[in-house]
């Protein structure tokens, strides 16, 4: 049983689509669910949500340098848990246990779709994939996608 589960909320600063909402209404149930201090949400200070122009550049290079590197410096007990919403996670926690959530695959079916900080991205969903000790899918279409595609279970 893991001692802390750590939740990170990095997708709240960067979009109010659905997969933000997905993950605030994940967040706030399993708070509900967990002991006191057993979930313990990681919000990230740098929005992109609603800025325009120099603001959301400049809060997206230090959501990408500053931040990233905070989370990569976490340190987490053995027994401890991570889940990412997204298939962002950090290299350091590819060898931690962590769930992570798939929305839908299709950026990897078609990465020109993306800008390149999404393809650099979506091409590391074959490892998050592979390390994950618990991959949660919102349908069961993505769900059979990721086995057709990966081979994963």
């Amino acid at each position: 049983m893991p001692q802390k589960i750590l939740f990170d909320l990095t997708t709240l600063a960067t979009t109010s689509a659905g997969t933000a909402v997905y993950t605030w209404e994940l967040c706030h149930r399993l708070m509900r669910l967990a002991k006191p201090q057993q979930l313990i949400p990681i919000n990230c200070p740098f929005k992109t949500v609603g800025k325009h122009g120099f603001s959301r550049a400049y809060n997206a290079l230090l959501r990408d340098t500053i931040w990233n590197m905070f989370i990569s410096g976490m340190e987490a007990d053995k027994e401890d848990y991570f889940i990412f919403p997204n298939i962002n996670v950090p290299k350091k926690f590819l060898n931690c246990n962590y769930a992570v959530v798939i929305h839908d695959i299709a950026a990897w079916h078609n990465p020109s779709i993306l800008n390149w900080r999404g393809k650099q991205l979506i091409s590391s969903l074959p490892v998050v994939l592979q390390n994950a000790n618990i991959i949660f899918t919102v349908s069961e279409y993505t769900a059979l996608d990721i086995i057709k595609e990966f081979g994963k279970t």
